[in-house]
């Protein structure tokens, strides 16, 4: 499983950055990769909304970090609203 954070840490900024990056370490430890401070773009409308399985199997993120991706969930904003 690979994050892809367009933040330099994990989670937002609401929390600490002693706590986000304890999230970062423990789940790298359990092979989680995380790619903090990077995007991905491109994606067409339908994907831009809850979860897609990608056709072409690999997905590049904005700062050139290639993935392979069988299923991309996208977490918005939004969601803090919804589920406070």
């Amino acid at each position: 499983m690979t994050v892809v954070q367009a933040a330099d840490k994990a989670l937002n900024a609401t929390y600490h950055n002693k706590f986000r990056d304890h999230v970062t370490t423990q789940l790298e430890a359990r092979g989680v990769t995380m790619v903090l401070g990077d995007s991905i773009d491109g994606l067409d409308a339908n994907s831009l909304e809850g979860t897609v399985t990608l056709q072409s199997r690999t997905i590049t993120t904005l700062g050139g970090v290639t993935l392979g991706a069988d299923l991309v969930v996208r977490v918005d904003h939004y969601l803090l609203k919804v589920f406070p």
